[in-house]
């Protein structure tokens, strides 16, 4: 496997910072190690490499509430005087380098008024609540936590957390209680509204925020927008930036910053994307601030009747009866989706007729990512599925829902486009003009975007995972173009240079961008299910591909027009980060893309984390890449007799694995053998 990035030298300097300062950090794989790719199921996931790494830490100062952002602010923002720079810090209450970083934070905070404000995101390392760490580690934090969410409620969330970090490690449930009371609320009470499902749904929702962001240890702080775990230089950096305004640099990836707890009273806001400086992944800012207009409104709600009118007091029920309803969907209309779970989705058969602000059909949901379809996806059970020989729907906008499948199945796609006579047709125009943006896709056993035969697509603002896993022969990606077509359309100015400045231009030299892929953050998106060590027949699973636009692969016409893949977050992927295949004229830029070609049965040989394959007139401009090199041999050991050199190692084995293994041993694959292997740490 060919890895590229993680230069030697930042490993070199960070590992003497981190002896420099006692080697103390807490991370749920050990240091020195990054979040993997997680193949199976949550109790039973895997790292499948180790990364050569290490975190430096930082000193203890005396705690102070802090103020409260609401905006997540660019590195830019950090010389600025005229607001606080927003820090974010992923913590577990049992986590000793958690305190020191929130006394840091705080006496920097005292030292420079209205300059600074922490907020405080739960990520207990502790299997019982927080599945991604296979086993348990700190007994107490999930308790803590949740405690800390319900005196959060009671608006004493600060005071409780700077009281539960003074006390001494591990914790003790009684004191934890002992500590609840003593703040004037009631023991008892306090215990069943921490044992409430409403209360675990919250500590998940934290958690889940966390992995977004790609927090891999404790403390990980989010400051001014930019992700570093530890955090000793980190906020060596942001001291010299209050002091002398030169601004924070070190930078990794740029980060989704969750709803958060403020360290002192006072409730918590959700800051998603929700500043005037765009952050990958759904933006609030985006939504509220659309490109479209609605002229005529329609209403769907969980409560609603297929036999009402579809006005607001009058919904209909279902996603599906609003596509064909009095006549069908035209041109300026917006279909509302009231916040809840739908079975089903849509398989629309009505557009709009133009690239215009009141040209196209809008499905929107009235509350960002809050309308959550579970369809299985693709011809079968569709979530926004469009089958299509080249007639439309065309202009259709898709905007703010969460696709969930509730299982995954063969040829299930979030969003597709396709012929279903022409299945995978090389030949086949399928639609043109179709945005997906400010979307969460997830759990689609082909793919979570896969749109053939298209043109004139744009999907910006998503967060797209944990697809691709279950289809063997026609295999998938999280967002992948296949095939696409030119069709002829005269182009708007909008085509060119949106007028929504959140959007902006897509020219490109004499032409413009048909296919934008932008914004977007895409992980664990892998084949699990079909190719093995010995027969390698994997080849997608990637987290972004542009697939055959040329004529190498059997298409018969060469696609004339450029496409941009830009400013993403990619991660994790058992194939390529972003992989430009048979595809020609792609601007590749500012992306940050790590981890990726971690399925040990992929067959690809060309294993760059962004690269580009039987392809010409391509563009790479100033990208990210970082490969997770293992700093030291892997020390091969007996694990158990009957799984060691197995064709292909799989999580079920952890739990008759986990107990052989010392503290001191990490558990990954050998991507060479398929074997199971042990690394000392």
């Amino acid at each position: 496997m060919v890895l590229y990035g993680l230069i030697a030298a930042t490993t070199v300097i960070s590992y003497i910072g981190f002896r420099q300062n006692g080697g103390r950090i807490e991370h749920w794989r050990h240091a020195p190690l990054w979040r993997q790719a997680l193949f199976g199921s949550a109790p039973a996931r895997l790292p499948a490499l180790a990364a050569a790494a290490a975190y430096v830490w930082m000193s203890v100062a005396t705690p102070a509430p802090l103020a409260r952002s609401q905006t997540p602010l660019s590195a830019a923002a950090l010389t600025s005087t005229s607001q606080p720079i927003a820090v974010t810090e992923f913590g577990d209450f049992e986590c000793p380098g958690c305190r020191h970083a929130g006394l840091e934070l705080e006496a920097l905070a005292r030292g420079h008024p209205g300059r600074l404000s922490v907020n405080f995101v739960n990520y207990p390392l502790c299997h019982d609540c927080n599945p991604d760490v296979p086993y348990g580690k700190h007994k107490h934090a999930c308790l803590a936590a949740k405690i800390g969410i319900v005196m959060k409620a009671r608006g004493k969330f600060g005071v409780f957390s700077q009281r539960l970090f003074a006390e001494t490690l591990p914790l003790d449930e009684t004191r934890i209680y002992q500590i609840v009371s003593e703040l004037g609320e009631n023991a008892a009470d306090v215990r069943l509204a921490a044992a409430s499902a409403e209360t675990a749904a919250a500590l998940r929702k934290d958690i889940e925020f966390g992995n977004r962001t790609g927090v891999q240890a404790t403390p990980t702080l989010v400051i001014g927008g930019k992700v570093v775990s530890g955090g000793g230089a980190a906020v060596a950096q942001l001291r010299a930036a209050l002091d002398t305004g030169t601004g924070f640099a070190d930078v990794l990836l740029p980060a989704l910053l969750p709803g958060s707890m403020k360290i002192g009273a006072g409730p918590a806001v959700a800051s998603r994307g929700t500043g005037t400086t765009p952050v990958p992944g759904p933006s609030a800012d985006l939504f509220n601030n659309p490109y479209y207009s609605c002229v005529r409104n329609y209403y769907v709600a969980t409560t609603g009747n297929d036999a009402n009118d579809g006005s607001a007091p009058h919904p209909w029920l279902t996603i599906q009866h609003a596509d064909g309803a009095g006549g069908g969907r035209t041109a300026g209309d917006c279909v509302n989706v009231a916040p809840g779970t739908y079975a089903a989705g849509v398989q629309p058969t009505h557009g709009g007729n133009l690239a215009s602000a009141t040209g196209y059909v809008v499905y929107r949901c009235q509350t960002l990512d809050g309308c959550k379809i579970t369809a299985t996806g693709g011809f079968a059970d569709p979530a926004f599925t469009f089958n299509t020989a080249g007639s439309g729907p065309n202009y259709f906008i898709i905007d703010g829902f969460e696709l969930a499948a509730r299982s995954e199945q063969v040829y299930g796609v979030g969003v597709m486009a396709a012929d279903i006579n022409n299945p995978g047709s090389a030949t086949v125009l399928t639609m043109h003009h179709l945005w997906v943006q400010n979307c969460i896709i997830h759990g689609y056993g082909q793919a979570g975007i896969n749109p053939g035969g298209t043109d004139y697509q744009y999907y910006i603002h998503n967060t797209i995972y944990d697809n691709a896993r279950v289809t063997c022969d026609a295999q998938g990606s999280g967002i992948g173009i296949v095939v696409p077509k030119a069709f002829p359309v005269a182009p708007t100015n909008d085509d060119k240079t949106n007028p929504n400045p959140r959007i902006g231009t897509f020219v490109s030299g004499s032409d413009f961008f048909h296919n934008v892929i932008e914004w977007n953050v895409v992980y664990n998106n892998a084949l699990t299910s079909c190719g093995t060590v010995g027969n390698p027949y994997d080849t997608d699973g990637n987290n972004i591909i542009l697939d055959t636009f040329n004529t190498w692969n059997g298409n018969s016409v060469t696609y004339p027009h450029p496409s941009l893949v830009a400013l993403n977050v990619v991660y994790n992927a058992g194939g390529g980060g972003v992989h430009i295949f048979s595809s020609n004229y792609v601007t590749v830029a500012n992306n940050t893309c790590y981890n990726n070609y971690l399925d040990p049965a992929n067959q690809g040989s060309v294993r760059g984390c962004i690269d580009s394959t039987q392809s010409f007139g391509d563009t790479y401009i100033n990208n990210i890449a970082v490969a997770m090199c293992r700093r030291t041999p892997p020390v091969l050991i007996t694990l158990h007799r009957t799984l060691y050199g197995t064709p292909r190692f799989s999580a079920a084995h952890w739990p008759a694995i986990r107990p052989t293994l010392s503290a001191t041993t990490l558990l990954t694959w050998s991507a060479r053998t398929g074997a199971a292997i042990a690394t000392a740490r």
